[in-house]
């Protein structure tokens, strides 16, 4: 049973675009090379197609390295891109990105991100003329100016150029060195990273670490800061933070005693890795992910740092503080832009 006759894709003639921080004739001119059959003008200008889809073209630079694309035909179809363009002139990679998705969308390979949105009058297809007879002489056609405004097509989500989040985290804290390596008690904190779109990361948490030695509970208390970077690929993002800080710690009691008289504050460093996904709402953004941090810490002194040791008098030690750590567990953060404000519309309406 045979199929029947298959329709090709409708061809692309024509295109105006819009352009905001991209050099129009630049633009031309790597089109040129790629898409010789491509009729383009500017908006202002008319758009000589006869056969053919027209499209709309809106090109805006929202930062050094990254221009926004939004591509919708006289049929409703509308495609949005983001195009990196690595520091260079941004017109030879946004005529390359331009070149591709018009090819895609000419194969029918590619599914249009959203449909039926409105069509910018300077595209959209005219309809006939109806046939008059006997016009009266007072009738005054009203001609449309060449160019209209075109409504600003609507564009996929940007990240603000600053994040503030406020991250909560759980886990536990392994040992790595002798005496008494293994589980050293569970930990809970609670963090504030401040993120710029870039990657630079800065950071500041306070956590605690509790433990039962003996019958009593030993605990841990440290604020910490430091500085990174992340790295995010669509919803995936990896921040490296190196950290240093303090530690005060404490038992309770009087039964278990310390092989050294004092009890002072530890202070160490050490490295945090956090891979996780977002989810970006419209007010807010959510991550949750893992938490790796490699923490070396101890008791500053003449000798350099010591490792506390808890003991009963004159017994085997049951318990250490500081040392060499690895610390796992499991983060969930929500981010917002700390610069947003509220914008108050007419009739007292907030927007």
């Amino acid at each position: 049973m045979s199929g029947g006759p298959v329709v090709p894709a409708p061809t692309i003639a024509g295109a105006l675009v819009r352009v905001e921080g991209v050099e129009f004739t630049d633009l031309e001119r790597a089109l040129r090379v790629r898409l010789p059959s491509l009729a383009l003008a500017q908006q202002g200008d008319e758009l000589r197609v006869r056969d053919g889809l027209r499209a709309f073209v809106d090109l805006r630079r929202t930062s050094p390295t990254q221009v926004q694309v939004a591509l919708i035909l006289a049929d409703g179809r509308a495609y949005f891109r983001v195009v990196d363009t690595a520091d260079e002139p941004p017109a030879r990679p946004v005529a390359a990105a331009l070149a591709l998705l018009i090819a895609a969308i000419e194969d029918d390979s590619v599914a249009p991100d959203q449909r039926d949105v409105p069509v910018p009058p300077a595209i959209a297809e005219p309809p006939p003329l109806p046939v008059q007879t006997n016009v009266p002489k007072d009738t005054f056609l009203k001609k449309c100016p060449e160019v209209q405004a075109c409504p600003r097509p609507p564009s996929p989500p940007v990240p603000p150029p600053l994040e503030l989040g406020l991250v909560r985290y759980d886990g536990a804290s392994f040992g790595l060195d002798r005496p008494l390596a293994g589980v050293r008690g569970a930990m809970f904190g609670l963090g504030l990273d401040l993120r710029w779109r870039r990657g630079a990361i800065a950071a500041v948490e306070v956590r605690a670490t509790v433990a039962p030695v003996d019958r009593h509970t030993l605990v841990r208390v440290r604020v910490a800061a430091g500085a990174g970077f992340g790295v995010r690929v669509r919803a995936f993002e990896l921040p490296i933070v190196g950290l240093v800080g303090v530690e005060w710690w404490g038992l309770p009691g009087d039964e278990v005693t310390v092989t050294r008289a004092s009890s002072r504050p530890l202070v160490g460093g050490g490295l945090r890795l956090s891979p996780g996904f977002w989810l970006r709402l419209p007010a807010v953004a959510v991550r949750a992910g893992a938490r790796a941090e490699l923490w070396a810490s101890g008791e500053p002194g003449p000798d350099g740092p010591r490792k506390p040791l808890l003991a009963r008098p004159g017994e085997a030690a049951l318990a250490a503080v500081g040392g060499v750590e690895l610390n796992l567990g499991i983060e969930v953060g929500v981010w917002f832009d700390p610069r947003r404000r509220k914008r108050t519309g007419p009739k007292g309406q907030v927007r």
